[in-house]
């Protein structure tokens, strides 16, 4: 048995050995962004973007009224996805989603920004379309995929890893192959898609004027890709590869969002700060309203009673040790982007949801913001909304993956149930939360629908 198992061994590193190098041999499919195309540089320096795209900064006409409104979305896996696509749907139920100045989004949670910078506008944007497609499991066609000819020769002979295959399902689902020049340019709010770059070490935000920056017109590049690269979890996907046509052979190698900003808020608050620096005495911005949907879990760990903490076999794939110890950072990261919002210490979160701060725009400025956390650690503090309770129980044990699992053998459509529910509860059921939001902002935002 021991001379069999080392055979074994030995035949899979020859394996792995000889076609770990047969990668290098057939190098295409590297990167997906084209170029290299002519850009143009402004008065300042800055470079101008050669395509226009609904994916690039906010300017002072996007604004309405002056006003600033961000949606931040988080990561999260298919959970984030549902509940940010709830939270889409009772927003502008709300009257406050056409409001908005720009979604930004990590890594889950970019399935929805896409999916919505995509159809927003068409009738594909719906309550019954969106449950039915954001139902899918990710997963399991992923795997079903593996089994395609063409994806075996391609994984085992070229540069197509794990991340292209997910593309694949992400397109056949949710986007039919369409590029970032698919969504209506003109149309706001403006969808900006988080992901961290290896090589720069610091948040990547797919924008025109990025790609501007590397040679490469984005309105060319595939909305799946740049949702990938958003959701690309060390470990479980490869990075996803930028060309820079600006410099002889150099690369932008990307991986999820999380890292840099897993809430999507400073993306926000940066676009803001650098709006102000822009901006003259007449056309400054006269406030911020930040709503951030979090589907952070606050269940997550349950590994208080066991003794060890590796998961048998699945260790011998991936190290699960490794996968938690990102989560808390993620989860510490978490903790400091909401103590700039206003929120308090991490065990006070949910008590108060609708904060007031200020924005630091220069040394001597500030602006005033204020901050919505549509937050599943709001719904036990919610004693009087009826099921609060439980469906806090579901939706903070459902695990980040891109399938959806609940608690206690759950089904999938059970718990996307509890997911749109937890968002109906968080925007119209909270009532002293939604009341304080129309109290300072129904009178400039038009056809805002308050509760009575």
């Amino acid at each position: 048995m021991r001379v069999r198992f080392v055979q074994l061994c030995v035949a899979l590193g020859l394996f792995t050995t000889i076609f770990g190098s047969a990668c290098a041999i057939f190098p295409f499919n590297t990167n997906k962004n084209i170029g290299p195309v002519v850009v143009s540089r402004n008065d300042k320096g800055e470079v101008i973007a050669p395509a226009k795209t609904r994916a690039r900064h906010v300017t002072h006409q996007d604004l309405r009224d002056g006003l600033f409104v961000g949606i931040a979305m988080s990561g999260g896996g298919s959970r984030a996805a549902n509940f940010s696509a709830a939270a889409l749907l009772e927003l502008k139920e709300l009257g406050i989603l056409e409001q908005a100045t720009a979604i930004s989004s990590v890594s889950g949670s970019s399935l929805t920004a896409a999916y919505y910078g995509l159809f927003s506008q068409t009738d594909q944007w719906n309550r019954d379309k969106i449950r039915e497609l954001f139902l899918s499991n990710f997963e399991g066609q992923w795997f079903l995929r593996w089994l395609d000819p063409r994806n075996i020769f391609g994984y085992w002979l070229s540069n197509l890893d794990r991340s292209n295959i997910m593309e694949q399902v992400f397109d056949s689902i949710l986007f039919a192959d369409k590029t970032f020049g698919d969504m209506p340019a003109d149309a706001i709010p403006k969808i900006l898609i988080n992901a961290t770059s290896l090589t720069q070490q610091r948040g990547f935000l797919f924008t025109d004027e990025a790609f501007a920056r590397i040679g490469s017109p984005l309105d060319k590049f595939p909305v799946s890709t740049a949702v990938m690269a958003s959701g690309a979890f060390p470990g479980a996907f490869a990075n996803v590869t930028l060309r820079n046509y600006t410099e002889a052979e150099r690369y932008e190698h990307l991986f999820d969002g999380g890292p840099s900003d897993n809430l999507g808020v400073e993306t926000l608050l940066q676009e803001l700060t650098d709006l102000y620096k822009s901006s003259t005495e007449n056309n400054r911005p006269k406030g911020c309203f930040l709503v951030i949907v979090d589907a952070y879990t606050d269940s997550w760990n349950l590994f208080g009673n066991l003794r060890d903490t590796r998961a048998g076999i699945v260790e011998f794939i991936v190290d699960t040790n490794a996968l938690e110890a990102s989560n808390v950072l993620l989860s510490l990261r978490r903790h400091e982007v909401l103590r700039q919002i206003g929120q308090k210490d991490a065990k006070e979160i949910g008590e108060e949801t609708f904060t007031t701060f200020n924005l630091r725009v220069s040394t001597t400025e500030s602006i005033e913001c204020h901050a919505w956390l549509l937050t599943f650690q709001r719904l036990t503090h919610l004693k009087n909304v009826p099921h609060a309770t439980s469906i806090s129980t579901i939706v903070n044990n459902v695990p980040t993956r891109y399938r959806l699992i609940g608690p206690h053998d759950l089904g999938p459509k059970k718990t996307q149930d509890a997911l749109f529910e937890a968002a109906r509860i968080l925007t119209r059921e909270d009532r002293e939360t939604v009341n304080k939001i129309c109290d300072k902002f129904s009178g400039r935002f038009g056809g805002m629908k308050c509760p009575q």
